[in-house]
């Protein structure tokens, strides 16, 4: 099965209908042939910009989606957190912070290359252990 892992800004996406990127985050997630993967890190990242921009309705509404398990949801190992460390170190121009370090490092730990994000700032540029690019969607 394709997994693919979720970054903040496509997840808020899905849920503010004024984001330029909300429509193709819902066809994307709607389309997907696959598991989308929410890092726990994503999590509160996304909890705080939605409370903050959209409301606490928006947060209970990323909460519920969380309870139906809309997206599975990933934990970081200790091997991911190395891994993060090395990205944040290889990364320091731009920053990337943990938050994107942690979702390549679950996506590498996953055998994906499939990042689902907004951010092509960071990701772009941004390699695989093995050297490869990320596949960055929608």
């Amino acid at each position: 099965m394709k997994t693919c892992v979720l970054d903040t800004g496509i997840v808020y996406a899905l849920f503010d209908a004024g984001d330029r990127w909300h429509a193709q985050a819902l066809a994307f997630a709607n389309t997907y042939a696959g598991k989308l993967v929410i890092p726990q890190t994503v999590i509160p990242e996304t909890a705080y910009f939605l409370s903050k921009y959209l409301g606490d309705e928006a947060e209970r509404e990323f909460a519920q989606a969380l309870i139906r398990q809309d997206f599975h949801m990933e934990a970081l190992t200790a091997a991911d957190m190395q891994r993060v460390g090395q990205l944040l170190n290889a990364h320091r121009a731009p920053n990337i912070g943990i938050v994107d370090a942690s979702v390549a490092a679950i996506a590498e730990r996953l055998k994906t290359q499939d990042v689902a994000t907004t951010d092509r700032r960071h990701f772009t540029g941004m390699k695989t252990s093995k050297g490869k690019d990320f596949n960055l969607l929608p």
